[in-house]
């Protein structure tokens, strides 16, 4: 992994990217996504991360442009990506990436690699 790209991959996501909660009879599960209407960049941030796929294109409706997704979903996904971008990041994206994994009723029974504690948002020592 190249810190280079993992940097930019970080000022990529600050413009473009999103973490939100998916809600789920199962509980809560964070996700990240970045959108986009060319494919190029998001297979560089794919690429960058190591993690992820890219979905679409997707028809947004009318004569608007198809869309493409990158996303990551499955928890420790979510969480290695956290902890490649969040060093790089503007505030208010860690605050989002905070604020979902809190949400996150997966993180109870998380084992992976550096996991949240799920009480105080502290990183646990692993």
């Amino acid at each position: 992994m190249i810190k280079a790209e993992v940097i930019w991959a970080a000022g990529f996501f600050d413009g473009e990217g999103c973490v939100s909660i998916a809600r789920h009879k199962s509980g809560n599960h964070a996700i990240v996504v970045v959108g986009q209407v060319e494919p190029g960049p998001l297979h560089r941030f794919q690429s960058a991360l190591g993690i992820g796929r890219i979905y679409g294109p997707y028809s947004r409706g009318g004569n608007r442009t198809p869309a493409y997704r990158w996303q990551a979903a499955a928890l420790d996904d979510v969480i290695m990506v956290r902890d490649l971008l969040y060093p790089h990041l503007c505030d208010p994206a860690k605050r989002k990436f905070d604020d979902a994994l809190s949400e996150d009723t997966r993180i109870g029974a998380h084992r992976g690699r550096g996991g949240w504690k799920r009480n105080d948002n502290e990183r646990s020592a692993t």
